[in-house]
């Protein structure tokens, strides 16, 4: 409330705080009656005064209790339209969407899948082929015809990714291609008609065009001449333990794991090649050769064993 005498605001105060002039005092508001507020300086208005006695400001009217204008009856009811409108809206999507949702849900969960599966299936497949047929004439000299011929024999015999490793030689029209995988060797003889034969570690044939019937060219699956990372552990801890019972200083023994070999020669042989170097009886460092071959499954003996040119088992017998 601003002062009648100098205009100085002494809200809340008796006394003027500028002149000293006795400040009037402020009316109760009476229950039951609407109140106004002075939009300029917010000073509330009581009982049926239209005009703030401070600065002649009319008033606007205020809902009783509240400091905030109240609303029109038209602008009340545009509001109250629209939650209206709103919870029409949800209450509508909340019945159609639900049941779609429990349909759409139910057919996926006891459809196979039909066509579309299968479709996306087999363009897998072309990719796949495409990317090992492309892999194949990158690196060895033949043509896409060959290299279609040549996957195929692959995957007659199980074999159904060409490796990123590849080597090849050449003698005139004939293509040899090593391809070098995780757990084996594959040797594929390749010539002007595709592939010729597949050979595992180099002593497994298990693919040959020989007679006229094809069904026959297949002679065996690559999972019958290959080892798993287990198996193939098995093997090489059995053996580097083997060698180092005979050194001089086991503790010494250093294996050459660049020139290792541990690969199924047959279906029932697993055969271990390499050399380690270890120190004799002197102290000084020697290399030996060794080769070791167990039986497949591996029945916990070994069934041959040559060391540095020395045959120490043989036939599952010592020498």
């Amino acid at each position: 409330m601003y002062c009648p005498n100098c205009g100085k605001d002494s809200e809340g105060n008796k006394f003027c705080g500028g002149c000293g002039t006795a400040m009037p005092a402020q009316e109760s508001p009476k229950q039951g009656k609407p109140a106004r507020i002075c939009p300029k300086c917010k000073c509330v208005l009581w009982n049926n005064e239209k005009k703030c006695k401070d600065c002649g400001t009319e008033g606007v009217a205020v809902r009783t209790g509240s400091a905030k204008p109240a609303a029109s009856s038209d602008e009340e009811k545009d509001f109250e339209a629209w939650r209206q409108t709103r919870r029409n809206r949800r209450i509508f999507a909340l019945a159609v969407g639900a049941p779609l949702l429990v349909i759409i849900l139910f057919i996926a969960a006891f459809s196979d899948g039909g066509g579309l599966d299968k479709a996306s299936l087999a363009t897998q497949a072309r990719t796949t082929s495409n990317s090992n047929i492309t892999r194949m004439m990158d690196k060895l000299p033949i043509s896409r015809s060959v290299a279609e011929d040549v996957l195929m024999a692959m995957q007659s015999v199980g074999i159904n990714e060409v490796p990123w490793r590849i080597e090849s030689s050449r003698s005139g029209d004939v293509v040899f291609a090593f391809f070098v995988y995780e757990n084996a060797d594959v040797k594929i003889t390749i010539n002007a008609n595709g592939c010729n034969s597949i050979a595992v570690n180099s002593f497994n044939r298990i693919f040959s065009k020989t007679g006229d019937d094809k069904s026959s060219w297949a002679k065996g699956h690559i999972s019958d001449y290959t080892l798993t990372s287990e198996e193939m552990s098995s093997y090489t801890q059995h053996a580097f333990s083997a060698v180092r019972a005979i050194l001089k200083s086991p503790a010494s023994a250093d294996f050459e794991l660049g020139f290792f070999d541990c690969a199924r020669r047959d279906k029932n042989v697993v055969r271990i090649m390499s050399y380690v170097d270890a120190q004799n009886a002197f102290g000084a460092l020697l290399r030996a050769n060794f080769e070791i071959k167990y039986s497949y499954p591996f029945a916990g003996g070994i069934d041959y064993f040559m060391f540095d040119g020395e045959v120490l088992i043989e036939d599952g017998e010592a020498t």
